[in-house]
């Protein structure tokens, strides 16, 4: 077989036509099939590789709080805060699914699921239930209505 110059295409056309590629890189050139080979190899290789994760940093100037997150390859978010009003700590953790779980700027840990909308925390002993304007939230035993301390 003469090389015609013909042993570049099956390169050019994995990039813009697979199909064709697939097809016709056996029949293209003299080292097609060592080629085709090494092509496939770095293609399912680039493909299995894991998402990288994704981070970053925020301040929200209403509360005062700076922030920063991290997301691993599996979804999770990782959130680290400070309340610089207060100058305490807190962090969160949430899952793909939307459940979340923490510590608060008094270290008081608390937990929420996604589904039913129920928070607690285990220090404080609040509670609310709900999503949205239908939240109800309690508060060491006493209801907080629309707009109250667990509504914000």
């Amino acid at each position: 077989m003469t090389n015609d110059g013909g042993c570049f295409r099956p390169f050019l056309d994995v990039v813009f036509f697979p199909v064709r590629f697939f097809a016709g890189a056996l029949k293209t050139c003299y080292f097609s099939k060592m080629r085709f080979s090494l092509l496939l190899l770095i293609l399912v290789t680039a493909f299995s590789l894991p998402v990288y994760a994704q981070s970053g940093t925020g301040y929200d100037w209403y509360s005062g709080n700076s922030y920063y997150w991290n997301t691993d390859s599996r979804g999770k978010t990782t959130v680290h805060g400070f309340d610089t009003k207060t100058g305490s700590y807190w962090n969160a953790t949430i899952e793909p699914d939307g459940d979340m779980r923490g510590y608060d700027s008094n270290y008081n840990p608390w937990s929420y699921d996604s589904r039913t909308g129920y928070y607690y925390n285990f220090g404080t002993g609040e509670n609310c239930i709900g999503k949205g304007y239908v939240r109800t939230c309690y508060w060491g035993g006493v209801l907080n209505g629309p707009g109250g301390r667990g509504n914000q």
